[in-house]
């Protein structure tokens, strides 16, 4: 079962791997979720679910659906997390098995 650990908002830096040299300013809204599962009748942590949004100029967004690269978005609370853009929206997902590092 997934559980609501953590909300964040903010605002980063989004680094595209075509575009080293010019990261994208945009403000995120992240939900952080942990996959608890039952074994022999103790709940026992799983794996990090770790979905949101981006928030950007449209255009920018629209650039990067469906490409399928990792991109880096360095949060304000100076964390990293690799992630895919999944649609023009801006809706982010992490890359599987990938949490959050410290820059």
């Amino acid at each position: 079962m997934l559980r609501l650990v953590e909300r964040l908002f903010g605002e980063g830096q989004l680094h595209d791997p075509k575009a080293p040299d010019r990261p994208l300013p945009a403000a995120y809204e992240i939900d952080v979720y942990r996959d608890w599962q039952m074994q022999e009748g103790t709940l026992t942590p799983g794996e990090w679910v770790i979905e949101g949004h981006l928030l950007a100029p449209p255009d920018a967004l629209a650039a990067l659906e469906g490409r399928g690269d990792i991109f880096t978005l360095d949060m304000d609370d100076a964390r990293r997390l690799e992630i895919f853009v999944l649609d023009g929206t801006g809706r982010i997902v992490n890359v599987e098995g990938t949490t959050f590092v410290q820059r």
